[in-house]
């Protein structure tokens, strides 16, 4: 290993058949002698040179060729790499000319993004093929289009590979800054709006129709990029009110309409308020309250589904609406209000009704009034109970949102979801069996309440004058059992213990960093948590 680092510190000439011979002797098995060998290459040997080990029957050394190549900044000498009989020969050399790439290297060496680019036709890793999407949307040809058109077609493709796909497509009329990669600072400029249509305008509308809902959801958004023909504009209507199609599609589509021409969709949207699918109908109103039109229908809407309606979501949504739209709604309102604090509001719909309240009590003395009566009431209560509104009627996926990546929250930073992944806190698996609700949001609005065992700081004054500080494993009446930063862990009798302080959770307070809209969230999808 020494000696071939040596050799290539010091430039060694002739040292190439020794290093080959040591490369091809580790067999890629052996890694520092593997970094050895690549390190003495780069040190010795020209661009030119390696290049020519393209054709060397051992894969161990095509690869250490291809690694040298990469730390000597080469691009064109790679391509000889590309169609190796190797996976990982063809995966270092695709990640050595994409991956060092800068703003300059593809406007000085267009053959090797095209290059890059045609891997696609051929099926390749993911790795590989990522870069390959990538780089055809970079090309900005018509050429590029089809290449992607093709690949979303395949069904055999992976789903994540095909949303990939048509998300780069997505992007062509919009220039973006960062790599679709590996997120780095690559800016992507804008290409040819014309090239999309003639490429994949025929492509979209069949897609739009995808089996995968998470295919035909992408490829309408970028068939709402294209211009369309009055038959299609007709056939989508026909969609949006045909029960038979899934709901999540046809409230794309109804986004799809609305984004075409905005004149011509209200009287969609108003047709829609009367459909079957409480799931279109919610959609239809948000969109005419967004546009302030149709206001005579959607107030009809309103009081038919407060009226009438079983649906949480729908009720959810149409008390949502209500400060969105022109007097005299308030009665409405005002209704709802004094339900509220005579306790007959259901508990899904609590919520929404403060939320509303409070935007229209704005310019209403009156609803002020009511809220705060209704404030007073809930004080009574305690100093926890305005927040018993995020105990039901929760979105259990933006819930796992939440959970996932809300970098306020942090949740996931601190507890797993399954018992084996260790994390700060105690893991979540099954935590829906074992708290209720109640629990559940106590836990994250008052975490200091009840601290899970060997998850909270505790203190120790013992009868000889020593003090002692560790995490509360099992406490009692009877002794206080603490694991010491050491490791150890000690148990405590009474008799010796002089005091001890509270078990001190190391979680924030929820209440805090988030809304009760948000809470409600995390509690619904805490509450799925039923496989222990």
């Amino acid at each position: 290993m020494f000696a071939a680092i040596a050799c290539g510190k010091l430039k060694s000439e002739g040292a190439l058949p020794r290093l080959t011979t040591l490369l091809v002797e580790a067999e890629n098995k052996i890694p520092v002698l593997r970094h050895a060998g690549i390190m003495g290459l780069v040190g010795t040997e020209k661009k030119s040179s390696l290049q020519q080990f393209a054709t060397h029957p051992s894969e161990a050394m095509r690869i250490a060729a291809v690694v040298a190549l990469r730390k000597m900044g080469a691009t064109m000498e790679l391509l000889s790499f590309l169609n190796d009989a190797s996976e990982q020969v063809v995966g270092d050399a695709v990640r050595a000319i994409y991956d060092e790439a800068d703003p300059d290297t593809f406007s000085s060496h267009p053959a090797a993004l095209e290059a890059v680019a045609a891997m696609l036709d051929s099926p390749r890793s993911s790795a590989v093929t990522m870069r390959a999407l990538a780089a055809n949307r970079r090309l900005g040809t018509l050429k590029g289009v089809q290449r992607l058109a093709a690949f979303v077609k395949n069904s055999q493709q992976s789903q994540v590979l095909r949303v990939a796909a048509l998300d780069l497509l997505a992007s062509w009329p919009g220039s973006t800054t960062l790599d679709p990669v590996d997120g780095r600072f690559f800016p992507v400029p804008a290409s040819a709006l014309a090239i999309l249509e003639e490429g994949f305008g025929r492509e979209a509308l069949a897609l739009a129709k995808d089996a995968d809902l998470a295919v035909s959801t992408r490829a309408i958004a970028v068939f709402a990029k294209l211009t369309a023909s009055d038959e299609t504009w007709d056939q989508v209507v026909r969609d949006v009110v045909d029960d038979q199609i899934d709901v999540s599609l046809r409230t794309v589509w109804l986004e799809w309409l609305r984004r075409q021409d905005a004149e011509r969709f209200v009287g969609v949207a108003v047709a829609a308020l009367s459909t079957k699918s409480a799931g279109i109908r919610r959609a239809a109103a948000r969109h005419l309250v967004d546009l302030k039109r149709g206001t005579a229908e959607v107030k009809d809407y309103l009081r038919r589904t407060l009226d009438e309606c079983d649906d949480t979501r729908e009720l959810q949504n149409a008390v949502s609406l209500l400060p969105g739209i022109a007097a005299p709604e308030g009665m409405m309102m005002h209704r709802l209000l004094n339900d509220l604090i005579a306790g007959k509001i259901a508990p899904p719909l609590q919520l929404e009704v403060i939320e509303a309240a409070t935007k229209l009590a704005a310019s209403d003395a009156s609803l002020r009034l009511l809220l705060e009566t209704y404030e007073t009431q809930m004080k009574a209560q305690g100093p926890l109970a305005e927040y018993d509104v995020a105990l039901q009627g929760g979105d259990p996926e933006r819930g796992r949102s939440l959970y996932l990546g809300d970098p306020r929250a942090l949740c996931s930073k601190c507890h797993a979801l399954k018992k084996v992944d260790k994390q700060i806190g105690p893991s979540l698996q099954g935590i829906g069996l074992r708290l209720s609700r109640a629990e559940l949001l106590e836990s994250m609005i008052d975490p200091q309440a009840k601290v899970a065992p060997g998850y909270g700081n505790q203190t120790l004054q013992l009868q000889d004058g020593r003090t002692v500080v560790g995490t509360t494993t099992a406490e009692s009446e009877e002794s206080v059992t603490l694991k010491l930063p050491d490791g150890r862990e000690e148990t405590y009798r009474s008799p010796v213990i002089k005091s001890r302080s509270r078990p001190i959770s190391l979680m924030p307070d929820a209440k805090v960093l988030l809304s009760k809209r948000d809470l409600r969230d995390l509690v619904a999808f805490l509450s799925t948590l039923q496989q222990g």
